[in-house]
C-alpha cells in the first residue's frame, strides 16, 4: 500500500470507508482474517488489529466461528424500523402490491 499509515490503520480505513458509504451493508460478513491477510500477503494479527477497531467504533460484532457481522446501518433509526416491518410483511404473505397500496391509502387517509 506504500504510504506512511501503517498497514493495520490502512485495513482499517478500508473497511471504515466501504461500511460507511454503504458498500458493505448491515447483516454482511467482511472477509475473514485468513482471506485478507493471504491476499495482501501480510500477517493476520495486522487484519486482526484493524478489525479490532472496527469493532471499538461498534461498525462490526465478532460472531464466533463465522466471522466479522457488520452492525453499522447507513439508514436511519427509522428507516431501519421501517425496513423491518415491511420485510416482516413480505413473510406473512403480502405482496408488493398490496404494501404500495395500503401504504398510499394511508397516505391519502392523513391528508383527509
Amino acid at each position: 500500500m506504500g504510504n506512511s499509515i501503517s498497514l493495520f490503520e490502512q485495513i482499517y480505513e478500508l473497511y471504515r470507508n466501504l461500511i460507511l458509504k454503504g458498500i458493505i451493508r448491515k447483516g454482511e460478513y467482511l472477509p475473514s482474517v485468513r482471506e485478507v491477510a493471504v491476499a495482501r500477503k501480510i500477517n493476520p494479527n495486522t487484519v486482526v488489529k484493524a478489525y479490532a477497531l472496527l469493532i471499538e467504533d461498534k461498525l462490526i460484532t465478532p460472531i464466533n466461528k463465522k466471522g466479522y457481522l457488520v452492525t453499522y446501518s447507513t439508514l436511519s433509526q427509522k428507516q431501519e424500523h421501517l425496513k423491518e416491518t415491511i420485510n416482516k410483511l413480505k413473510l406473512q404473505g403480502y405482496s408488493e402490491q398490496e404494501i404500495k397500496d395500503t401504504s398510499k391509502e394511508v397516505f391519502s387517509d392523513d391528508q383527509n
